[in-house]
């Protein structure tokens, strides 16, 4: 079982951002961030982790372990008209 920090470092590496640049994007610091890859830092915030997930293309679930990383896109999208009665 991988943790936070092996997601975080595999999502990281294959979008080739070092770990300097993902953490200014992501407005912590580079030790922080380390700390995160490394386990030493077992619960980061939400918030920090959605900023994590966004950059890196995937979602805060992936980086739980609890899927398997993709972000669905919408390719079209249909609305039906509906009429309510006058």
């Amino acid at each position: 079982m991988t943790t936070i920090g092996e997601r975080v470092r595999e999502k990281r590496t294959e979008k080739a951002l070092s770990l300097a640049e993902l953490a200014r994007q992501a407005e912590i610091s580079k030790g922080y961030l380390h700390s995160i890859e490394t386990g030493e830092t077992q619960s980061p915030s939400a918030e920090i982790l959605f900023r994590i997930a966004t950059l890196l293309g995937t979602t805060i679930a992936f980086l739980l372990g609890e899927d398997d990383g993709t972000v669905p896109s919408v390719q079209s999208v249909s609305y039906t008209h509906l009429t309510l009665p006058t």
